[in-house]
């Protein structure tokens, strides 16, 4: 199997680490020197030039920015039985099938969590090919297919909001550094406040676990 990642940025750079192991890679990326130092780093070949890029591969996934969209798919084509799996928010199935008509296209909204294996990513798309894109990115965290109508909504509540978990985290750690304490003591503090959390919400009924701990009025 041969696999072209085109934008090789935080989340090409981790879909590209996953899948070194399980296809021919090929990277391709605008910035020649981050993009072949990635391919070096990896095994994989680097190709500058989109439309030399796909030629050949049965995957090609698209993960430059949403508003470099037009600009990078205007620069290649795609031929009937290749798959484009889009990471791209914003970017609909529509508007992928009009842009690449003999392509199988799919949408992927992931987390960078998936870098340590605990990320969640949401697909959409024709669900007959629900269990081979399963098998590709297994072992990356939870693996959900969605109705494109709920693509948004989830690009929001699961691939954004680790931003404001982090937010959350760094107010406490600075908080715990306020109250006297050191930088690593306030750190390993904080992150035991999160792990005993996410214990006790994963054996908890669906509520408010506020109210858990804390005393009326």
């Amino acid at each position: 199997m041969q696999i072209t990642i085109i934008g090789t940025g935080k989340m090409g750079s981790i879909l590209a680490s996953h899948l070194q192991s399980k296809a021919s890679l090929i990277l391709c990326n605008r910035n020649m020197e981050k993009g072949q130092k990635l391919a070096e780093k990896l095994g994989a070949s680097y190709v500058i030039n989109p439309k030399e890029a796909v030629e050949g591969s049965d995957i090609i996934i698209l993960a430059v920015k949403p508003k470099d969209f037009e600009e990078v798919a205007s620069k290649f084509s795609l031929q009937k039985g290749q798959i484009l799996i889009s990471v791209l928010s914003g970017i609909s199935l529509d508007v992928l099938q009009k842009k690449f008509p003999s392509a199988e296209v799919f949408r992927m909204m992931p987390n960078t969590a998936l870098s340590v294996g605990k990320g969640i990513i949401g697909f959409s798309g024709k669900e007959s090919f629900k269990e081979s894109l399963f098998s590709l990115f297994a072992n990356l965290g939870l693996l959900l297919w969605i109705a494109e109508t709920q693509m948004e909504a989830f690009a929001a509540l699961a691939a954004s909001s680790p931003a404001f978990v982090f937010l959350f985290f760094e107010a406490m750690l600075e908080g715990g550094i306020y109250l006297g304490f050191s930088l690593e003591e306030s750190r390993k503090i904080t992150l035991s406040v999160f792990e005993g959390c996410v214990a006790l919400l994963e054996q908890a009924e669906p509520g408010p676990e506020k109210l858990a701990i804390t005393s009326p009025g």
